[in-house]
């Protein structure tokens, strides 16, 4: 992938005029231009990964983690190890597998994680990634099962969670499903409403008492959490 993405920067830069086939006042255009641009400050990056960060890959044994660990470790990621399950001990492309990210963890050191494993596990590695406390989860498998439809008790038994645990953790909510009609069958053959049960204004009347701060849109998620963590005193 590095080695195509280097051809293809050749081939477009031999493509491009000289700058001396450029109209002078072209070309005094295009300098003023470049020198602008150069003069601003660079961008800082959202997510920091440096020559220090330390890489494992949850699936490396697999198809598609064994290629793509191939590919990172050419171009020159620090590669230190790699997780699946029931084939720990064993070494692989060079590197030691592992059984768990935090068996992992604690050998390597690693900091981040590439995760490569079949639609059906890959919530799980992400959590357990994030169990783990690395810094940086990366996951790029697609059709991964989704649990968050309409119909069901998931979210009043978090209510109730809530509660009991205590917690002063500042919570925000979003519950989909208030136009949905009573015994209709919506998304898939699981996710119904069912009477006396599972109705979005019991959840979402549920998750209120509980402390929650529930929204009605997801587009108003991110102002609700800025208001409660200036309520809680965590922003100025």
């Amino acid at each position: 992938m590095a080695r195509q993405a280097s051809r293809l920067i050749r081939s477009l830069s031999s493509q491009l005029s000289p700058l001396s086939s450029l109209s002078s006042s072209s070309s005094s255009q295009f300098l003023t231009q470049s020198r602008a641009f150069s003069a601003a400050p660079a961008p800082q990056p959202t997510v920091f990964v440096d020559n220090n960060t330390l890489v494992i890959c949850q699936g490396i044994t697999g198809k598609n983690g064994t290629f793509h660990t191939e590919q990172a470790i050419e171009y020159g990621t620090k590669m230190v190890g790699g997780v699946t399950p029931k084939k720990g001990g064993t070494e692989h492309l060079g590197l030691p597998v592992f059984n768990s990210v935090a068996e992992a963890k604690a050998e390597t050191k690693d900091n981040a994680s590439v995760i490569y494993v079949p639609p059906p596990f890959a919530a799980a590695a992400i959590m357990e990634a994030m169990e783990a406390k690395l810094d940086l989860v990366v996951c790029i498998t697609e059709g991964i099962p989704q649990h968050d439809m309409i119909g069901g008790t998931a979210e009043e038994d978090a209510a109730a969670l809530i509660k009991e645990s205590g917690t002063e953790k500042s919570i925000v909510a979003f519950i989909a499903g208030l136009t949905a009609p009573l015994g209709r069958h919506m998304g898939h053959a699981g996710a119904i409403v069912s009477g006396g049960k599972g109705m979005a204004q019991d959840k979402i009347k549920t998750l209120r008492e509980a402390g929650v701060t529930v929204v009605e849109s997801p587009a108003k998620i991110g102002a609700a959490m800025h208001d409660v963590f200036k309520q809680s005193g965590l922003l100025n």
